[in-house]
């Protein structure tokens, strides 16, 4: 917890003194006062400031974000007295508007150039990893729908199935509209080809997942049973996905991977520091049918104890191996087998192996069992390949054009995602949060490379957020600044006044809505 709050205030902190920079440097351009340069907001009292010139420079206690006071500037700073005045030659006010423009989106500037950097930086000195690609997927065995279901009646047991009908209902007053079973619009084996007219053959795969869920309902064309077909993929999709009762990925047959020796699961009586949860959803979404009642105890096994983690290591299972069956029951992907795991649970049954070899065992009687293994992922086993790049291109592509590239992706993915806060069929203002849902996009284990690539994505966020045309914002300063330089008429400074006082309102609400969700998913 405290590695993952370090990073957020280092990535905070970078992030707000170069967009206030951003201001800061435009004012000076043209010659514009700059009164105060702060990282972070001081109500009451500063950590540190010093007055330099006409600036005083300061950190402020409450890192909320931070600011630049520019003299003659009309918003929630703005001394009245000083409004009554005439514009003096170093005021933001006597400024001609072109100029004021490019002080405003100076903060945003800054950010979109600095997650650029940032992409290029990355790239260049560790590449992207492996990348695979839908066309891969399409070739060989499309994709899953996992559900989030539960087999067994008798406890709350979260897991993923595919290729069967959830045994699990919200509960009534949980607040979900599902149905007793879980309607998606893709199913198991199912290639996507195009997203509203777009062909998705060489475009990476998680961004196919991302853009699936963007801009609100859209049209796709799949592969279903060798034929093509097109679907709508409504806002109950996304939802389902959003929500985490759904889950798409490749579908990959289960090929063994690592074979353990030991255990290394929670066993009765461990002390429990952290719980990491995927996907964010009550258990009262999850209460099975009949209205089972029931608590989380801590004191049984969570997982698997010694004995089972072991039984694929004493049945003969290794590294390499393609499991095709269960009990003569054929398996498509490791979602398959863990079905046939539940189902089986307590029994002693046959694995069918590739290449006619059986593997007899028995799978342990308890909930979501496991046998000591861990399989292979898909980019381990469809056709992948490491992306390294150059600094300005040649033998590798140019991590300068690369960057460009992932800037712009995340740009258009994070605009994409707003639109579906407004649509209630999505569930997506469900999700929203503030510092601690984002603090929680960072890893327990520090990662240069990650937390350079989770700033990139934050200051991309700061940038969009701050150029929506709400007053207050930088998005609010420049939309009135585009309106005065229509109309050739400036805005009446009282009527700017008041709009900054309706901006301030509805960011401090958004403020409050956003970081509250985030203390009752705490503490609920």
């Amino acid at each position: 917890m405290i590695i993952k709050i370090a990073q957020l205030l280092l990535s905070l902190t970078i992030l707000v003194a170069l967009h206030e920079l951003g201001h800061f440097v435009a004012a000076k351009m043209f010659k514009t006062r700059v009164e105060k340069f702060y990282i972070f907001f001081n109500p009451w009292f500063s950590l540190f400031k010093k007055k330099i010139g006409e600036t005083t420079y300061g950190i402020g206690w409450l890192p909320l974000g931070g600011y630049v006071k520019i003299s003659g500037m009309i918003d929630e700073s703005m001394d009245k007295e000083q409004l009554e005045k005439d514009p003096e030659p170093w005021e933001f006010r006597s400024k001609p508007r072109w100029q004021k423009l490019i002080i405003m989106l100076g903060g945003v500037f800054v950010n979109v150039v600095l997650a650029f950097f940032i992409y290029s930086m990355v790239l260049w000195f560790w590449g992207k990893g492996a990348v695979v690609y839908n066309s891969d997927i399409n070739d060989n065995y499309g994709i899953d729908v996992i559900y989030a279901g539960c087999l067994d009646k008798n406890s709350f047991n979260y897991n993923q199935y595919a290729n069967y009908p959830a045994d699990c209902v919200p509960n009534e007053n949980s607040g979900s509209d599902l149905p007793d079973f879980i309607d998606f619009s893709l199913k198991p084996g199912d290639k996507i080809i195009e997203i509203d007219g777009k062909n998705y053959d060489q475009v990476d795969w998680r961004d196919v997942r991302i853009d699936l869920i963007l801009w609100g309902e859209k049209e796709l064309l799949i592969e279903r049973n060798n034929k093509t077909i097109p679907i709508n993929f409504s806002g109950g999709d996304i939802k389902l996905i959003v929500s985490g009762m759904v889950e798409i990925m490749p579908r990959v047959p289960v090929v063994v991977g690592r074979v353990l020796d030991k255990d290394y699961t929670v066993q009765q009586g461990d002390n429990l520091d952290s719980v990491a949860i995927k996907n964010y959803i009550s258990i009262d979404d999850l209460l099975l049918k009949n209205n089972i009642k029931g608590d989380l105890v801590v004191g049984q096994k969570i997982k698997t104890h010694e004995e089972s983690a072991i039984i694929a290591r004493k049945a003969g299972l290794k590294e390499g191996m393609r499991i095709v069956s269960c009990n003569g029951e054929d398996i498509f992907s490791m979602v398959d087998l863990k079905y046939f795991f539940n189902k089986y649970k307590g029994d002693r049954v046959t694995l069918g192996i590739e290449k006619n070899k059986n593997i007899t065992l028995t799978i342990p009687n308890e909930v979501n069992p496991k046998i000591g293994f861990l399989a292979k992922d898909y980019y381990n086993i469809l056709p992948s390949k490491d992306i390294n790049y150059s600094l300005l291109g040649g033998k590798n592509p140019s991590c300068i054009s690369a960057g460009v590239f992932e800037t712009s992706k995340s740009i258009r993915q994070y605009v994409g995602q707003l639109p579906l806060i407004f649509l209630p069929e999505t569930g997506v203002y469900k999700e929203v949060g503030g510092f601690i849902k984002i603090g929680q996009i960072f890893p327990e284990d520090f990662s240069w490379k990650k937390f350079w690539i989770l700033t990139a994505l934050l200051s991309i966020m700061l940038a969009v957020i701050n150029l929506l045309p709400i007053p207050a914002l930088d998005g609010g300063h420049a939309a009135i600044l585009i309106f005065e330089m229509i109309t050739g008429r400036d805005v009446n400074p009282k009527i700017l006044e008041k709009l900054q006082i309706v901006g301030m309102i509805i960011l401090l609400g958004l403020f409050v809505y956003a970081n509250g969700l985030d203390i009752w998913n705490l503490f609920n």
